[in-house]
C-alpha cells in the first residue's frame, strides 16, 4: 500500500514553550531550493495529501513559496499554534489550502499561559479563528486535553459553536513521548475522565464534528518528513528513519520499505483503550470523522 497523506515539519522553531509538545527538535531548516525539491519529491510519488507543520510553520521563511509551488499538485493544509497568524497570512491560504488547523486549547488567558507559556496571548488566536472561519477555508480546532483546561471545555465549545464556516474540533490526549517536559502524573487526565468528558461534550454540541486521538495513534499513525528532508515511518510503537527526500533512496525506500502489511495490521495497538473509545465514538456517531484524521493509506 501507498500513502497518501505526509506530515511536513518544515521548520523545527517556535515561538511557544508547550511543555507537553512532542516535537522534533534540533534539525536545521533547509534553503528554498531543498524545500521546494522535498515537496516535488513528494507529490512526484503519489503523496496527496500534504500537512505542513513544526515547530511552528509560519516561523519557516519559505512557507509562501512552498505552498505556491505546491498547491495545484496536493491537497495542502497548515498545523499552527495560531499566534502569528494575521489577515494578510489568511488572505493567502484561503485558496490555497485544503484546511487551516489551529491549535486552541481554551477561551482563559490564564489557562493558556498554563498550557503554552508566558508568551501566549490566547485572544490573538482566538481572533484569528474567528477571521479563519470567516474566510469561508476548512478550519480544524486541535486542543490537547489536560487537566488545566478539562474543566473548561465548554466554554471552547460554545465559542467554536458561535464561529462562521465549517469548523472540526478534534481532541488530543497527552502524548506518552520522550520529547515532553512536563510530568504526566499531573497533567495527563485518565481516561474514565476523557471517555465522560468527550461524551458530555457530543451531548453538548451535536451539531459539532469532535473528533478524539488517543497517545497511541498521535505516536505510530503519521508518514513524517522532518525539517531536514529525513524520511519516518511508523515501526512498533514510535518511528524509524528510511531514507531522505533529497536522496536516491526515497523512492525505493517510500515504495518498498514502509507500508508493506495489509489493511490488518495496523501500526499502533487496536486494544489500546483510547483506540478503541475513539472508535465506539466514531460509530455512536454514524461514522462521521474529519477527512484529514482519517487512515492514510490506499
Amino acid at each position: 500500500m501507498r500513502p497518501y497523506y505526509v506530515c511536513w515539519y518544515m521548520t523545527e522553531q517556535c515561538n511557544l514553550s508547550c511543555p507537553f509538545c512532542y516535537a522534533f527538535k534540533g534539525r536545521q531548516d533547509l534553503s528554498k531550493e531543498m524545500l521546494l525539491s522535498v515537496g516535488e519529491a513528494l507529490v512526484s510519488q503519489g503523496i496527496k495529501k500534504i500537512n505542513l507543520m513544526g515547530g511552528e510553520p509560519l516561523l519557516q521563511p519559505h512557507l509562501s513559496e512552498v505552498i505556491d509551488r505546491l498547491w495545484s499538485l496536493a491537497d495542502l493544509s497548515i498545523t499552527t499554534n495560531g499566534t502569528l497568524l494575521g489577515s494578510e497570512a489568511i488572505a493567502h491560504f484561503a485558496n490555497r489550502l485544503e484546511r487551516l488547523t489551529i491549535s486552541l486549547d481554551t477561551t482563559s488567558p490564564r489557562v493558556g499561559r498554563m498550557m503554552r507559556g508566558p508568551r501566549y496571548r490566547v485572544s490573538d488566536v482566538l481572533n484569528s479563528v474567528q477571521e479563519a472561519a470567516r474566510s469561508g477555508m476548512s478550519v480544524k480546532i486541535n486542543t490537547v486535553v489536560t487537566t488545566h483546561n478539562i474543566h473548561a471545555l465548554h466554554d471552547l465549545g460554545r465559542f467554536l459553536m458561535q464561529l462562521d464556516g465549517t469548523v472540526c474540533w478534534k481532541l488530543h490526549e497527552v502524548t506518552d513521548n520522550q520529547n515532553v517536559r512536563c510530568d504526566l502524573g499531573t497533567v495527563k487526565p485518565s481516561l474514565d475522565v476523557l471517555e465522560k468528558t468527550i461524551v458530555g461534550l457530543r451531548d453538548a454540541f451535536p451539531a459539532m464534528q469532535i473528533d478524539f486521538a488517543d497517545s497511541v495513534e498521535l505516536n505510530t499513525n503519521y508518514l513524517i518528513v522532518r525539517a531536514n528532508g529525513d524520511l519516518h515511518v511508523p515501526f512498533l510503537k514510535g518511528y524509524r528513519h528510511i531514507a531522505n527526500a533529497l536522496h536516491s533512496d526515497f523512492e525505493a525506500a517510500l515504495s518498498h520499505s514502509a507500508f508493506d502489511f495489509t489493511g490488518n495490521e495496523r501500526i499502533y495497538d487496536e486494544r489500546s483503550p483510547g483506540v478503541q473509545f475513539a472508535r465506539s465514538q466514531s460509530e455512536a456517531t454514524g461514522g462521521r470523522r474529519c477527512d484529514v484524521c482519517s487512515p492514510f493509506y490506499e
